[in-house]
């Protein structure tokens, strides 16, 4: 009788998994994690200021009075003029 449950249990333990998977190899070096590629920068121009009108720009795109009074300098505006798609920023400076 001893000798049929220790078949069985044999049967048993070779069929788990932390027995019959494979051993670990240190001689491969580890994959480094993947990096996702760089984002191409786009230069943004910068609207130039309109003499004597302080917030008024002169929008790049047409060169048309753009209101940007209240916007801190640096602050991407869209061209309300702007016809093309997609629509294109530019700088308050």
């Amino acid at each position: 009788m001893r000798q049929i449950l220790l078949l069985m249990m044999c049967g048993v333990l070779s069929s788990c998994w932390w027995i019959s998977r494979p051993a670990k190899t240190f001689d491969q070096a580890p994959v480094p994690p993947c990096k996702p590629p760089p984002v191409p920068s786009v230069e943004v121009p910068v609207a130039q200021p309109v003499p004597g009108r302080d917030g008024y720009v002169f929008s790049p795109y047409g060169n048309r009075v753009v209101d940007c009074q209240g916007l801190a300098s640096g602050t991407l505006v869209y061209d309300p003029y702007d016809t093309e798609e997609p629509r294109r920023k530019f700088r308050v400076p």
